[in-house]
């Protein structure tokens, strides 16, 4: 067997009896990473042990190395009295772990990033089988523009990032027909996560947003002529809702790529806002619990040309992105 176990019937039972009252650990082991796996071998199955190997594989923790090398030497024996072994794991960035573990690795609790794999699989091909579908949606040329910052931003953006899928949709600038319709494609694809894109004229940098507020308050027409005021997006819904991306990490890669970018406290009261409101208000109302927010770019150079105002290529805005993208990948 994979991990070197080779249990019978009662044997596991006794293992599964013993996780279920040590489950608490179990759980420390799955945030706290491979160190605590080692501490935990001895008294679990094979098959819990490539569950947990396998999540923290699909957060990009581990590199592509045979699973057989995880577990790799003959250390202490399990509650049957077996031999159990102990793991040998390259952790990327940091070099074989020192023999006080990889405390650095952690798990967060997002159902979409986790996965069970069977046994005797690569690595390779345990990455094929958690990648996960990304939604990133961009809008509509509005307020009398032939281009929308974001539709170029998307359009440069590759089709797979750290072999996670990308899938882009343009959305319209309407209020309540953006929210039915990122509901509709949330429902559809059941993506692992979700990015909307606005255009910011006048703002210079990137901006992943913080929060959306429950209020429509239109200085302009949508591109259907509504111009709604002083009016709840959800009538009696939540306040607020605060974005479920690490924004705070998005914002860190970006500016390490080179790419101007900053955290937003304000998406505005415009269909920007009214669109992260009603994205997470879905996420929260059908139990999704997948990271989902917003970001806003700033014009174009062309469009600054017209109306003066700070501005950024598509080709720099796509690379942030890309940047934002794999930060939420490896959070």
């Amino acid at each position: 067997m994979l991990f070197g176990n080779s249990k019978t019937p009662q044997e596991e039972s006794h293992d599964m009896f013993h996780l279920e009252r040590t489950g608490a650990n179990i759980m420390k082991a799955r945030k706290n990473g491979l160190s605590d796996i080692v501490s935990l071998a001895p008294f679990l199955s094979g098959g819990v042990l490539s569950q947990i190997a396998g999540e923290l594989l699909c957060t990009g923790k581990l590199t592509d190395t045979p699973p057989a090398a995880l577990f790799g030497q003959p250390h202490h024996r399990s509650l049957s009295g077996k031999q159990a072994l102990t793991p040998a794991f390259p952790v990327q960035g940091q070099g074989d772990c020192p023999s006080g573990g990889c405390g650095g690795l952690s798990l967060p609790p997002r159902p979409s990033l986790r996965a069970a794999f069977p046994l005797g699989r690569t690595h390779s091909e345990q990455k094929e089988s958690c990648s996960m579908t990304i939604l990133v949606t961009a809008f509509e040329p509005f307020q009398g523009e032939t281009v929308n910052a974001t539709m170029e931003a998307l359009a440069l953006l590759p089709d797979a990032i750290g072999g996670h899928t990308l899938v882009k949709r343009i959305l319209p600038v309407v209020f309540g027909q953006a929210i039915r319709e990122i509901g509709t494609l949330v429902d559809q694809l059941q993506p692992g996560a979700v990015i909307c894109l606005g255009q910011s004229t006048g703002r210079a940098d990137i901006t992943p947003e913080r929060v959306a507020i429950n209020l429509s308050d239109a200085r302009i027409p949508d591109n259907a002529g509504n111009q709604p005021r002083d009016l709840p997006i959800r009538p009696g819904g939540p306040a607020a809702y605060f974005s479920t991306l690490p924004v705070r990490e998005m914002t860190e890669a970006m500016r390490a790529a080179g790419v101007p970018a900053s955290l937003s406290n304000t998406a505005g009261t415009f269909v920007c806002n009214h669109l992260m409101y009603g994205l997470l208000d879905h996420l929260s109302r059908t139990g999704r619990n997948i990271p989902a927010g917003f970001i806003h770019l700033p014009a174009t150079p062309a469009q600054a040309a017209e109306r003066p105002s700070p501005s950024m290529s598509p080709e720099t805005a796509a690379k942030g992105l890309a940047a934002a993208i794999n930060a939420l990948i490896l959070k």
